[in-house]
């Protein structure tokens, strides 16, 4: 069968769809649920009903059927024939980037800025050790030049300003700096000035990427959503690489199918544990969640990791939106402390599904980090869940006092409860 490449773009590029799914087009949502719905549910528990307080959050739009229908031809899958054409597609223009990426006869800077193209492009991860090996012939050069002797008493100096995409990458350079780098601060206040002056006086092309840059640095960006954008850039460069285009395409989909498969995953895992049902006063974000996750580490042999983290985060939103009386939170938190199923009698029905959730899933966790790992991480990431619920206590006990918080006790406190630490514990535990 003929695979033609110039079809790619179809799936996924075309205007109207979002970078990685379609919006659904009416909002779905636990909050359309009918009384009479609500009342058998209801009625389903000997507890009496207690009206909690809601913070009236907004409806989802990303429903468990809209989720759950996802596909993709591009799914590689050994059942997909599909599948497995784009990924023997894949691999044969791999070879032709890393036969360029190769070529001694282009140059030092010809070598950084095609280096550069196929990481905006997100194909870094596809050569990895070719990049490494490049830059390692770099830097073992000696004659490289530079114009250090040019910067007169430590000043930048306008004949800077003759080489549009040297300020834009210094201006991007200087994003990286360290608190107490006074060279590079100095760097980002010079070469913002400097593209701000000039950005209407270049090729369309050029001033694109330094609007693009002035809005928002590189590395602060989506790398997903930055790799479709600049896909549109890089196909209207005058030397760019036919190669290079069909296969940031053609990776853009298998990787798109790949997040979409999670989602469907975590879609499952959401719907199982029965928040919209017996917690509806809580955040029901998971696409949101799946995104942040996805921001941190997005290439797509990383799926344990985007999944234990999305998780995480949706754990730890419930239970910032558990609204109890200050008895109920107490239990909670030491039921969370002794970390054992039979301390939580006292809880009523809806915290204990919310401790069980929590329990249930941070020790399935554990287990897979301990059998595909060999790290026992259980102990350690109780820790840090103890460590968060006891912040939110605070919190709570604030709020039913009427305690006016100074700034530094509101700080102590926010360094645990904005939930950083229990995010970093799984984040380290799942790579």
């Amino acid at each position: 069968m003929a695979l033609h490449l110039h079809i790619l773009p179809t799936a996924c590029f075309s205007k109207g769809l979002t970078p990685y799914m379609s919006v659904p087009t009416r909002p779905f949502s636990h909050h359309c649920m009918s009384l009479n719905i609500r009342s058998h549910l209801n009625s389903l528990t000997s507890e009496p009903i207690t009206k909690r307080r809601s913070a009236n959050y907004q409806p989802n739009i990303w429903c468990y059927e809209f989720l759950q229908s996802l596909k993709s031809d591009y799914t590689i899958s050994k059942s997909l024939f599909f599948g497995e054409a784009y990924k023997s597609m894949t691999k044969k223009l791999e070879e032709e980037v890393k036969h360029r990426l190769d070529d001694k006869a282009m140059g030092h800077l010809c070598q950084l800025e095609l280096i550069d193209d196929i990481q905006r492009l997100g194909l870094g991860y596809l050569f990895e050790e070719e990049i490494k090996k490049v830059l390692a012939t770099i830097a073992r050069r000696k004659d490289i030049k530079t114009r250090t002797e040019e910067n007169e008493a430590g000043n930048f100096i306008p004949s800077y300003l003759d080489n549009v995409k040297g300020v834009l990458s210094l201006y991007e350079a200087s994003h990286l700096a360290v608190e107490g780098e006074s060279i590079l601060d100095e760097a980002k206040d010079f070469s913002r000035t400097a593209l701000e002056g000039i950005k209407g006086n270049m090729e369309p092309s050029v001033a694109k990427l330094v609007i693009h840059a002035l809005e928002l640095p590189l590395h602060w960006r989506m790398p997903w959503i930055e790799a479709r954008w600049y896909t549109d850039i890089y196909e209207q460069k005058n030397n760019s690489i036919p190669a290079l285009i069909e296969l940031a395409k053609l990776n853009f989909n298998i990787v798109q199918a790949v997040h979409q498969k999670e989602l469907a995953e975590l879609s499952r895992w959401w719907e199982h544990l029965g928040f919209r049902y017996h917690m509806d006063f809580a955040r029901d974000n998971l696409v949101p969640c799946f995104l942040w996750a996805l921001g941190m580490n997005p290439e797509p042999q990383l799926s344990f990791f985007r999944i234990e983290l999305t998780k995480v985060i949706m754990l730890i939103k419930t239970i910032d939106d558990v609204y109890g009386s200050m008895e109920e939170l107490d239990l909670f938190t030491d039921v969370v402390e002794r970390w054992d199923i039979e301390a939580m009698e006292q809880l009523p029905n809806y915290i204990k599904i919310c401790f069980l959730a929590l329990f249930n899933t941070v020790n399935e966790m554990g287990y897979d980090h301990l059998k595909e790992r060999g790290v026992e991480t259980i102990r350690f990431l109780k820790i840090r869940w103890v460590d968060l619920c006891k912040a939110y206590l605070i919190e709570a006990k604030w709020y039913y006092n009427n305690h006016r918080k100074t700034l530094e006790e509101y700080l102590n406190n926010a360094i645990t409860s904005i939930g950083g630490k229990v995010i970093l514990i799984h984040a380290f535990s799942s790579l």
